[in-house]
């Protein structure tokens, strides 16, 4: 789905340049992905994981945690939001549209 935008959707945060703001994935069990995701975290230092939940991570930036809020209102269907090491943001979930 591509979503039309604004610049004021980027109030409080950079704009990231001409790429997809997220992707996003529906699966079995949003839960059970979750679970899978902080276990392969475990298995790296901090700040060495190849991908950071939203939710727990860079609680104290303020940059992350506006566009955490974004996605997640952007997208009620998503349970999950993490990101990649290159700021790739990724969005998981267990409904559709229908669902909601």
């Amino acid at each position: 789905m591509l979503i039309p935008w604004s610049i004021h959707d980027y109030d409080g945060i950079a704009v990231t340049g001409r790429v997809p703001d997220h992707l996003g994935f529906k699966v079995r069990d949003a839960v059970q992905m979750q679970v899978e995701i902080e276990d392969v975290e475990s298995h790296y230092s901090p700040g060495q994981q190849p991908f950071w939940l939203l939710t727990k991570v860079n609680s104290e930036n303020p940059e992350t945690q506006i566009r955490f809020e974004r996605l997640d209102k952007s997208c009620p269907m998503s349970s999950y939001q993490f990101t990649d090491k290159d700021g790739v943001y990724v969005l998981i979930g267990d409904k559709t549209f229908k669902d909601l």
